[in-house]
């Protein structure tokens, strides 16, 4: 797995003592970048024992002298990669024009971008037809050498979304001998888009607008929540 970060500060500060005034603002910049790929071999947990040889499916009976040997319905071998960048813009502002009032404003932007690209390689039958060769099988049960046919399927599937992030306060302060009076506001919304592909046209369901055709499978999500 690898990860690279970059962020990135600039700060001001600007004081006046001939009025009591000062301003104090900041502006940010943050990076990320990782990249996870990884492969591996997989089977259905549903393992059983088996005794039979050639043929169709796989079968057992006690009545047989031939070993006996645990197979899964199927296997799997998969490559995939998952890659992620996000980049953000922050900033805020202080300012105190006088010594009792305090103003603070601020703000982020990031956007996010996810993709995953899968590859399988399935035998989407993997009892039919086993033959074991000489000495394929273990004393305990484990296959290790066989001929069999099976259905070769090759699974891929490309899945992408993209957020953007936008969020913003405001906040003020007046404090002195008689009262403190404050208020504070803020709002964020996120959109996210999400796009998927595969090697069949599938149907699923999520919340938000989703369409799909040709393969492809698109949903766009849209939440916002402003805070006083």
């Amino acid at each position: 797995m690898e990860v690279k970060r970059q962020s990135n500060v600039i700060v001001d500060a600007l004081v006046s003592d001939e009025i009591g005034a000062t301003r104090d603002q900041s502006v940010g910049y943050a990076r990320t970048d990782e990249a996870a790929p990884e492969d591996f071999y997989s089977e259905r947990s549903s393992v059983r024992p088996f005794n039979s040889v050639g043929g169709g499916n796989c079968s057992f009976s006690p009545n047989r002298t031939t070993p006996t040997y645990f197979v899964p319905n199927s296997v799997l071998w998969r490559q995939m990669n998952n890659q992620l960048t996000r980049d953000a813009v922050m900033g805020t502002i202080q300012y105190k024009p006088r010594p009792e009032l305090d103003i603070n404003i601020g703000g982020q932007f990031s956007r996010r971008k996810w993709v995953e690209n899968r590859s399988d390689i399935v035998l989407a039958e993997g009892r039919r037809g086993i033959t074991p060769t000489v000495n394929g099988v273990l004393a305990d049960g484990p296959l290790l050498e066989w001929t069999a046919n099976s259905r070769l399927e090759s699974q891929t599937r490309i899945r992408q979304r993209d957020e953007d992030y936008y969020g913003g306060g405001f906040s003020a302060e007046w404090t002195d001998d008689a009262a403190r009076i404050a208020i504070d506001i803020s709002y964020s919304a996120t959109q996210r888009d999400a796009e998927y592909r595969t090697d069949s046209i599938f149907a699923v369901h999520l919340d938000g607008e989703a369409y799909i055709a040709d393969g492809f499978l698109r949903s766009t999500q849209q939440t916002s929540e402003p805070i006083i």
